[in-house]
């Protein structure tokens, strides 16, 4: 028995009932409209398929069905006698066991190089995050260690002080020798501050632990050493003599306090060890023999007060940090506030300091997967802002000094930008 078949797709068939699963129709009339798997072999290949199909119409040969087909006026379909056998002499001769086993070892062995290939890298991975850990200890220890050496040096400084102060009266009592009046200090000649020097003379000053150090900034390639032993203090013979009135003898005492008192307005004396800051601070006043502690605020750099000069004439901004003053009047002398806060950049900094730096040392949070730089140097920034906050005084705009001032880290910030392109 032979049916006329539709697939899915459409196309059309004639083939035995045979090539249908699950159908075995009685009479050619025993068939429902519903799909059914049948067989579809292409004729230009070997192989064919099941597919699903709907039986059209049954017959109890081919000739019978081709014949009523013909008499409706239908199109003949391709007919599929059976499943395509390939004879003895057209099959091919198929891979000998050898050589099969020779593929198989051969894609095993490729399987085992990709793991190997992965797992080194996986334990290079594992290597270099125990690397960097290690790292990360050492720094951290050695960041204690630098912290501990420092905290050591003070102490020496204060003890170094102590040991001299007391030489220094011992050497007074011991002499009968009437010692002739401490030269002027060349610190006094240009004040830190406007105003700094006491107004009464024998009235001493205090200022914070500043001789005898070495200024180093941080992050410069040559290291500049400034020297701040006053003049008086570098000269053996020099006597340290407890503060009379005006015109008053200078009369030699024991050093039992903390603090040594001089006679002339000469170089402050040490302060205690409480109030010790860190070298480079150095600042005057004459608040009854209390060193500063707190930063300058704005309110005393909008006073109309000048910044100090070095030994070499340069102009001290904040903290060690200073600039040459002819590059200082000129800075002073921009056009407007955003080229001013990048040339002083540009002068406390070189331009391989300031590539890959940031100005809060965080990354940014707009671009995701950013990475942090390391964040420009507190003391520098600072005395950057400074150098700002008398720029503003004397260039006034219509604009608040305060909004202005709040303005300083976007325009260094843009500099750092320009830099990194």
């Amino acid at each position: 028995m032979f049916a006329h078949v539709r697939y899915t797709d459409k196309a059309e068939a004639i083939l035995p009932v045979t090539l249908i699963k699950r159908f075995n129709p009685k009479h050619v009339n025993d068939f429902d409209a519903s799909l059914k798997k049948t067989f579809w072999q292409d004729p230009s290949e070997r192989a064919g398929k099941y597919y699903q199909a709907q039986v059209l119409k049954l017959a109890e040969s081919k000739d019978d069905l081709l014949g009523e087909m013909i008499g409706l006026g239908l199109c003949i379909p391709p007919v599929i006698e059976g499943p395509y056998v390939v004879s003895a002499e057209e099959e091919e001769p198929s891979a000998s066991s050898k050589q099969k086993k020779r593929a198989i070892m051969k894609a095993r062995k490729k399987e085992m190089r990709e793991v190997l290939q992965e797992k080194c890298e996986s334990d290079r991975r594992q290597d270099l995050r125990a690397e960097l850990q290690v790292l990360k200890k050492k720094i951290k220890f050695l960041e204690e260690e630098l912290f501990e050496e420092r905290k050591l040096c003070r102490s020496a400084q204060v003890a170094l002080i102590k040991a001299y102060a007391s030489g220094s009266c011992h050497k007074m009592q011991c002499s009968a020798v009437t010692t002739p009046p401490l030269p002027p200090s060349p610190l006094t000649a240009q004040p830190l501050l406007a105003g700094a020097q006491p107004t009464t003379p024998g009235i001493p000053t205090t200022q914070p632990l500043s001789f005898g150090t070495q200024a180093v900034e941080d992050d410069c390639t040559v290291h500049d050493e400034h020297d701040f032993w006053p003049a008086a203090a570098q000269q053996p013979d020099s006597l340290i003599c407890q503060a009379t009135p005006p015109g008053g003898p200078m009369l030699p005492v024991p050093c039992s306090r903390e603090e040594v008192c001089l006679n002339s307005q000469d170089v402050p004396s040490m302060s205690r060890p409480d109030t010790i800051r860190q070298p480079d601070a150095v600042l005057f006043t004459n608040t009854g023999g209390q060193s500063t502690t707190d930063d300058i605020s704005d309110k005393e750099y909008d006073s109309g007060e000048d910044f100090p000069l070095s030994r070499e004439g340069k102009v001290i901004l904040h903290k060690g940090v200073e600039i040459e003053k002819e590059r200082f009047v000129w800075l002073m002398d921009s056009k407007g506030d955003s080229k001013f806060c990048k040339d002083v950049t540009r002068a406390i900094w070189t331009p391989e300091q300031l590539m890959c730096r940031s100005v809060t040392g965080s990354a940014c949070k707009r671009n995701k997967g950013a990475q942090a730089n390391r964040a420009l140097t507190p003391k520098k920034l600072e005395a950057a802002k400074r150098a700002y906050r008398r720029f503003i005084r004397l260039h006034p705009t219509s604009e608040p000094a305060k909004e202005r001032r709040r303005q300083t880290q976007k325009y260094i910030a843009q500099l750092l930008g320009d830099i990194m392109r």
